[in-house]
C-alpha cells in the first residue's frame, strides 16, 4: 500500500477513529486501537508519559505470554506463568489488551467508558476460554506493575518555570508574558540526567551569540526582508503542532502499511519504542530548559550585547512560546520521532508526509511540559510532504529559527539529544535471550531532582 494515501486518511483524529472503524486491517490491529484511544485521553495534549508507560507494559504483556523480545522490566513475583498447551497467540492479544486497560484505568479513571469500549473490541478479537482468561490474568498484573514503577517518578510534582535575574537569564516575553508548568519526572530510557551531559548556551557576552542572534533578528522578525513565504509557511504549520502526537499517528500509518508482514510482538515492540523515545524527548529537553534558565532571542534583541544594539521595537515572527529558550523541544520531538523511524524502516523511500493534529488544551489550564500546540489547526493546510523523515526534521528544526523563537544552539542541541534518545530506545528489548537468561529491565526511575543534582555538581 503507498505510504501516502495512508497518511490521507490520517488527516484528523476523527478520521483516523473512523478509518479504524473501517477498515479490516486496522480493525484488527489492537497495538494501534490502544494507541489511539491513550491520545483521546490527553484532550487534544501530547498524552506522552501515559502512552509510554502504556506501550511498555503492551510490550512485556505479549512477550511473556510469546517470548520474542526481550521486555522492558523484569516479572514481578506474582506474574502469572501461561500453562503450557495453550495457544499463546490468543493469550498475548488477550494479555496485551487487559495490560493496556489496566493502565490507562489507573491512569485515567474518568475516562474508564471509553476504555471499557476499547477493550470490548480488544477481546471480541480472541475467543472466550482459558487461554483468553491466561492472558487476561497475565495483562492485569503487568499492567498495575507498570503503574506502580513510576508512581514516585516526579511527574505529580508540578511547578512553574523560575525567572533568571542573570544576564542572559529567561524573562516573561513580550508580548503576553506567560510561563508555563513543568515537573520533576525521571526518564524512561536513562537512570538520570547525568547520562546526558549537556553544554551550556552560550554566554551574552560569547561573540558565537551575537552571531546567532543578528541571524533570528533578520530572518526571525514580525517583519522580514530575507524569511522566504515557503520559510513563513514553514515557520507557521510547525508552530501549531505537537510532534508528540503527530510522529505517533506516522508511526501508525507504517506500521499499517506493513501490517501483512509483522507479528503482534513486533508492532508492540516498535509502538514502544517510539513512544518511551518521544517522551524522553519531551523530560530531557524540559529538563535542560530549566537547568540552564536561557533567554528568548526576543529579550536578547530588547537588550544590548556586545557588538549589537538593542531593538526595543523587534519582534517575532509567532509568538515566544511561554518557557525558556535553550534546547529547543519542537526540533526535539521531530528529529526524534524521525531518527527512530528511519532506522525501524530503513528502506522507506519518501515521499513522507507529516500529517496536522488538530486539538488544543484545555482552557483555564496553564501548557505544561512537552505541550507544543497552542491551537485547533494552523489554517495553512492539512498536511506536508518531503522527501523523507531527515528532510522533514531539518524543516521542522530550521523553522524555530525563521519564527524567531530559537537561536541555532538551541536546534543544534535538540539534535544532539535526540541522537542519543533515539539509540538507547532502538538499543532496548532486542530479540529475546537464551533460554536461561533473565530479561533485564530498565533501572528505576530517579526523580528530577536528583538528576539536576548530579548534573550540577
Amino acid at each position: 500500500m503507498a505510504l501516502t494515501p495512508v497518511l490521507h486518511r490520517l488527516a484528523t483524529l476523527a478520521i483516523l477513529v473512523t478509518y479504524i472503524a473501517a477498515s479490516p486491517s486496522l480493525a484488527r490491529d489492537a497495538v494501534a486501537d490502544w494507541t489511539i484511544t491513550a491520545d483521546r485521553l490527553g484532550h487534544g495534549n501530547a498524552n506522552w508519559r501515559t502512552l509510554a508507560i502504556m506501550h511498555q507494559a503492551m510490550h512485556d504483556a505479549v512477550n511473556a505470554a510469546e517470548p520474542t523480545y526481550a521486555r522492558w522490566h523484569p516479572a514481578d513475583a506474582n506474574e502469572p506463568q501461561v500453562t503450557s498447551g495453550l495457544p499463546r497467540k490468543v493469550v498475548a492479544m488477550a494479555a496485551l489488551a487487559a495490560a493496556a486497560r489496566r493502565v490507562l484505568i489507573l491512569l485515567h479513571p474518568d475516562d474508564r467508558n471509553e476504555i471499557e469500549r476499547t477493550y470490548a473490541r480488544a477481546l471480541a478479537r480472541t475467543p472466550d476460554g482459558p487461554a483468553e482468561d491466561a492472558g487476561v490474568a497475565l495483562g492485569e498484573v503487568i499492567g498495575k506493575s507498570a503503574v506502580r514503577r513510576r508512581t514516585n517518578d516526579g511527574f505529580g510534582q508540578v511547578h512553574l518555570f523560575p525567572t533568571s535575574p542573570e544576564r542572559g537569564g529567561w524573562q516573561l516575553a513580550p508580548k503576553e508574558f506567560r510561563n508555563s508548568s513543568t515537573t520533576d519526572i525521571g526518564p524512561f530510557l536513562f537512570s538520570s540526567a547525568a547520562e546526558v551531559p549537556a553544554p551550556p548556551p552560550f554566554a551574552a557576552t560569547d561573540p558565537r551569540l551575537r552571531a546567532e542572534l543578528e541571524q533570528v533578528r533578520d530572518i526571525g522578525g514580525l517583519q522580514s526582508a530575507l524569511r522566504t513565504p515557503l520559510q513563513s509557511e514553514a515557520a507557521s504549520y510547525w508552530y501549531f503542532q505537537s510532534s508528540q502526537r503527530g510522529f505517533v499517528y506516522l508511526g501508525l500509518a507504517l506500521l499499517e502499511a506493513r501490517a501483512a508482514s509483522l507479528s503482534l510482538a513486533t508492532e508492540a515492540r516498535i509502538m514502544s519504542q517510539l513512544v518511551t523515545a518521544m517522551a524522553d524527548s519531551a523530560i530531557l529537553i524540559w529538563w535542560e530548559k530549566e537547568h540552564f534558565l536561557s533567554w528568548r532571542p526576543v529579550t536578547a534583541i530588547h537588550e544590548e550585547i556586545p557588538g549589537v544594539a538593542s531593538d526595543p521595537d523587534w519582534m517575532p515572527m509567532i509568538e515566544t512560546p511561554p518557557h525558556p529558550e535553550y534546547p529547543s523541544g519542537h526540533a526535539s520531538d521531530c528529529f526524534t520521532g524521525a531518527m527512530v523511524l528511519q532506522a525501524t524502516f530503513p528502506n522507506l523511500a519518501g515521499p513522507v508526509s507529516y500529517v496536522a493534529q488538530p486539538g488544543r488544551p484545555p482552557e483555564g489550564i496553564t501548557m505544561g511540559m512537552g505541550q507544543h500546540s497552542k491551537l485547533a489547526d494552523s489554517g495553512i493546510r492539512a498536511k506536508r510532504t518531503y522527501q523523507n523523515l531527515a528532510a522533514m526534521a531539518e524543516d521542522r528544526a530550521e523553522s524555530r529559527i525563521w519564527a524567531g523563537a530559537h537561536f541555532r544552539a538551541a536546534v543544534t542541541e535538540a539534535k544532539r539529544v535526540a541522537q542519543l534518545i533515539s539509540h538507547r530506545a532502538l538499543a532496548a528489548v532486542p530479540s529475546a535471550p537464551k533460554a536461561g537468561r533473565a530479561d533485564r529491565g530498565l533501572e528505576q526511575p530517579k526523580q528530577r531532582g536528583e538528576a539536576i543534582t548530579k548534573r550540577s555538581s
